[in-house]
C-alpha cells in the first residue's frame, strides 16, 4: 500500500528561493483526476524562467478523493517536486480528512484539534503560508480562533491564506462557497484584514478570477481574492459582475509567486504560458515591519 507522496522526485537545479507555484482543482469531470491538463500545466510551470521549488495546491486533487485517486495525483506531482514540498488544501471532492493525511504525512498534525493535517501554516522565509479547511462553507469559531493566533505579530513579514472556498464567489459556486454562511464569513475576513492579510489564494469555480477587495482597516490597501480555480477541472463561464472584480477568464490556470526585494509579485499562466494576470501586493516598509514585531 502506497502511504503518502514517497516516489522519488530529483533535486530541481537552478531553483530561485522564495518562488511558489499555486494551482488547484485537478479532479476529472465525473472520475479521478484529470492527469492530462494536470500534468500539461506542471511542464510548463516547471520549464518556466521562474523555476517554482514548492507546490500549494488549493484543493480537489481528484473527484473522489480515494486512495487509489491520490496515489495516482501523487505519482504525477511528485515528478516534478519532491513530496515534503509539495503542500496541499483539502476540497470538498477531497474525501475523507484521515486518507487526506495519510498521503502528506510531511504536513503538521493537529495545528487545531480535530483537523488533522488540514489546517496548518508554512513559514518561508519573509511568508507565511496559512492553510484553511472550508468544508461545509464555513471557517468555524475554531479555525478563526488559530487564524488570529497565526496573524498576531512577531510574525513574517507578508501572510498569505489559502483555502478552497471562496470567500466571495463570482458565479459558479454563489451560496456554495463561505457566503452560505455571510455572517461566519465576514468574522474571518475581518480576522485576515485587521492581520495584514495581502493575498488569499482559492478555488473551487474552475475558472481564473482576480477581486481587489478594500481593506476596512489600512486605508488605501486591499485585498486580493485570486481564484487559481482549475488544474483540469471542467471550466465553468458563469460571472456575476461585480466592481471588485478585475480579471475573469474562464481559463486553466496556474500562479507563480515570488518575494522580490520585500514585496510580493505574482504572475498568472493559463495553456502555453499565455499570461492572464499579473500583479503585486503591497510594499511592507522595513521599519514598519520591524515596529509591528517590538509591538507585539
Amino acid at each position: 500500500m502506497i502511504i503518502g507522496c514517497f516516489t522519488l522526485a530529483g533535486a530541481i537545479e537552478g531553483v530561485r528561493e522564495e518562488t511558489f507555484l499555486i494551482m488547484g482543482d485537478s479532479r476529472g469531470r465525473f472520475f479521478a483526476t484529470n492527469e492530462r491538463m494536470l500534468r500539461d500545466l506542471l511542464t510548463e510551470a516547471a520549464g518556466g524562467e521562474e523555476r517554482p521549488q514548492t507546490l500549494f495546491f488549493l484543493g480537489d486533487l481528484s473527484f473522489w478523493g480515494s486512495a487509489g485517486e491520490y496515489a495516482a495525483w501523487c505519482r504525477i506531482v511528485t515528478r516534478f517536486f519532491p513530496p515534503d514540498q509539495i503542500y496541499p488544501v483539502m476540497g470538498n471532492h477531497d474525501g475523507r480528512q484521515e486518507t487526506f493525511g495519510r498521503f502528506f504525512p510531511h504536513l503538521p498534525w493537529e495545528m487545531v484539534p480535530g483537523y488533522g493535517r488540514t489546517v496548518y501554516t508554512v513559514d518561508r522565509g519573509e511568508i507565511r503560508f496559512i492553510i484553511l479547511n472550508s468544508r461545509g462553507h464555513r471557517i468555524d469559531e475554531v479555525q478563526r480562533a488559530w487564524l488570529a493566533r497565526m496573524l498576531a505579530p512577531p510574525r513574517p513579514r507578508h501572510a498569505v491564506v489559502l483555502l478552497h472556498e471562496p470567500f466571495y464567489p463570482t458565479g459558479a459556486h454563489l451560496g456554495e462557497s463561505l457566503d452560505r454562511y455571510p455572517a461566519e464569513r465576514d468574522l474571518a475576513w475581518a480576522l485576515l484584514d485587521a492581520g495584514g492579510v495581502e493575498m488569499v489564494f482559492v478555488s473551487h469555480e474552475h475558472n481564473y478570477s482576480r477581486r481587489t477587495i478594500p481593506s476596512q482597516t489600512r486605508p488605501g490597501k486591499v485585498i486580493h481574492q485570486i481564484c487559481v480555480g482549475s488544474a483540469g477541472a471542467p471550466l465553468r463561464r458563469t460571472l456575476v459582475p461585480d466592481q471588485t472584480i478585475a480579471v475573469f477568464p474562464a481559463s486553466y490556470s496556474y500562479a507563480i509567486l515570488q518575494n522580490e526585494e520585500g514585496r510580493l509579485r505574482v504572475t498568472v499562466y493559463g495553456p502555453g504560458r499565455k499570461v492572464l494576470d499579473g500583479f503585486a501586493g503591497e510594499t511592507v516598509a522595513h521599519e514598519e515591519y520591524e515596529n509591528e514585531r517590538e509591538d507585539g
